[in-house]
């Protein structure tokens, strides 16, 4: 479980590996552990590697409030 913040709360979160991460996009809320550190994704967000091993995060594109 990992809070997430009024909007979301607890959240059942999984923990991969590094390694485990491919091109295939993995859904939010995630988390990333690796040697040198952690890498947390948000709830509606997703993440890769790519190709020179980098871990992407996309995030969800805002709506612009029309008034």
């Amino acid at each position: 479980m990992a809070y997430f913040g009024k909007a979301y709360g607890l959240l059942d979160t999984p923990v991969i590996e590094r390694g485990d991460l491919t091109s295939i996009p993995r859904p939010g809320p995630l988390i990333i552990e690796e040697y040198e550190g952690t890498t947390v994704v948000p709830p509606l967000a997703t993440a890769i590697r790519d190709a020179h091993d980098n871990i992407v995060i996309s995030l969800p594109v805002e709506r612009s409030r029309a008034s």
